[in-house]
């Protein structure tokens, strides 16, 4: 059976598109500011889909995925493989442009 994650990127693969994972907690106020700069770039870029978890709701997706720090980000390719990883610190609008660029991003 597979897990939430894997389910939300599957289902972006199916529709081309890249996907990124944002692990999160509701007292994580720099969780807050990389979510501004995620769902920014969500809306203008359209070959990505966003899928947030909150690890305190699902505390067993961060244990699948080696969560210790957050705001974690995980980027999956269009075919479903992991490519990107950020962990404990926010991620500027610039570097995700970058990183999806060359991760075979559109845009």
């Amino acid at each position: 059976m597979m897990n939430p994650v894997e389910k939300a990127v599957e289902e972006a693969s199916s529709e081309g598109k890249m996907s990124i994972v944002d692990f999160t907690g509701p007292w994580c106020t720099v969780c807050h500011r990389q979510d501004d700069v995620l769902e920014e770039l969500v809306a203008e870029t359209p070959g990505v889909s966003l899928h947030a978890f909150d690890v305190e709701e699902q505390p067993e997706l961060a244990e699948i995925y080696d969560v210790l720090a957050l705001p974690t980000l995980l980027l999956f390719s269009e075919s479903g493989e992991m490519t990107w990883r950020s962990s404990g610190e926010i991620v500027s609008r610039e570097d995700l442009d970058e990183v999806l660029a060359g991760s075979g991003g559109h845009g």
